[in-house]
């Protein structure tokens, strides 16, 4: 008999023993939890406060939500400083490893890794290690502000001219992150000084500053032309529409407006202009279309948790056959088990569909496994009797009922 069958036969005598001394700790959205929890909900909280990592490679955003770019990754019990909950999500001081940029036009070098701001109202950006949409900004410093410079600049070409920006220390007090609360335990007050300890990452590809993508070349020639002078009025359309929120930009219009402009125009000189605000609207374009899927994805959990909360209030009917355990109840996306998939043995597994971590493996009950099958891939919400299994660690649940989308 081979190893994986009795691993399977192993796996379905857990099923069917029940065992009641294992009936604890489930996982949440693929991530352990820690005896620190997550963040207390309805405490009064004096702010700054300690707080520390309960879960395994906790991402830290660039702002309070999933649709904004990773910067880093916390370790379990890494210590964080929090100003801030909102929303479900923790501004904390920039943890070990994360950094800010800035465009090194605006930075005098002043001796080893010091710099000076040299421009009046420069931005400061979130930096991200593998991740080219860099568009969140953090603060913004003025002249004379000091900096300390991390590294060599990176190279990006802007209009033809070659442009760098620097990798900076996050300015202390100015430049923050953010963390999910649900992975972070309360601790204590903070008494401290903020905990800023940057370090060096890899190199990584830059976004331009709108201002230098829609830099115009001076040209006495074309000056006077009509299309020289749409072209500068389409630029200045497009900076006040930058200054809405990335949601709201309406940026097909001034795509369209622009192509229009590339396609008349007889210059090759505004013709070869024209195309990096083109491409940054393409850019942006692709931004919105990321962060509509990811609020469309936290929609469909919204509607799903919904949905569970009414099917609590259902009596609930035992499998036929099934030993008695504990009751569980979870949402995310169905796919088919890679480890149990034995004929008549099949599993299939839940997952987090923003990490990939599996949360618990199910087993066919009063909804067969055909009608399992059929919904792999969707986002769905279970229930039904499950048992703690200690070779994969998590909860196998009976399925008795089912819901999705398409319920």
């Amino acid at each position: 008999m081979s190893r994986n069958r009795i691993g399977d036969i192993a796996g379905s005598l857990v099923v069917g023993l029940g065992i009641v001394g294992l009936l604890c700790g489930t996982v949440a959205h693929g991530q352990s939890r820690a005896k620190t929890g997550g963040w207390p909900k309805g405490e009064k909280i004096t702010y700054p406060a300690e707080g520390r990592v309960s879960a395994d490679r906790v991402q830290v955003r660039a702002g309070p939500g999933l649709n904004y770019y990773v910067c880093g990754v916390l370790s379990r019990d890494s210590k964080v400083v929090v100003h801030e909950e909102r929303s479900g999500w923790l501004k904390i001081d920039p943890p070990k490893g994360c950094f800010s940029l800035i465009a090194a036009k605006y930075v005098e070098k002043s001796g080893g890794s010091r710099g000076l701001v040299t421009g009046s109202v420069v931005r400061v950006r979130a930096g991200a290690s593998r991740s080219t949409q860099i568009y969140q900004e953090q603060c913004k410093l003025n002249k004379g502000d000091k900096v300390r410079i991390l590294g060599r600049p990176l190279m990006s070409k802007v209009d033809g001219e070659a442009m760098s920006f620097y990798k900076i220390e996050p300015p202390a007090g100015k430049a923050f992150f953010w963390v999910s609360s649900q992975y972070v335990g309360y601790v204590k007050p903070y008494k401290g000084e903020p905990t800023v300890k940057p370090e060096d990452m890899v190199e990584i590809p830059t976004v331009p500053d709108i201002e230098d993508v829609l830099k115009i070349p001076e040209s006495p020639k074309l000056a006077k032309s009509a299309d020289w002078t749409e072209l500068k009025n389409l630029n200045e359309a497009l900076r006040i529409e930058m200054r809405r929120p990335m949601a709201e930009r309406r940026l097909a219009e001034h795509l369209a407006k622009y192509l229009g402009l590339s396609t008349k125009t007889k210059s090759k000189e505004i013709a070869a202009t024209i195309q990096e605000p083109i491409k940054e609207i393409r850019r942006q374009m692709d931004i919105q279309a990321a962060m509509a899927r990811s609020e469309k994805i936290k929609k469909r959990f919204k509607e799903s948790h919904q949905r569970m909360q009414a099917l609590r209030k259902e009596p609930t009917e035992k499998t036929p056959g099934a030993k008695e355990g504990k009751h569980r109840e979870a949402t995310g996306q169905l796919k088919a088990s890679y480890v149990f998939r034995s004929r008549g043995m099949e599993r299939w597994r839940l997952v987090d569909p923003f990490t990939g971590k599996n949360i618990c493996y199910l087993l066919p009950g009063m909804i067969s496994g055909e009608s399992l099958k059929s919904k792999e891939g969707k986002i769905v919400t279970i229930s039904g009797p499950a048992v703690f299994d200690l070779r994969v660690r998590l909860d196998l649940v009976v399925v008795n009922k089912i819901l999705s989308d398409d319920s």
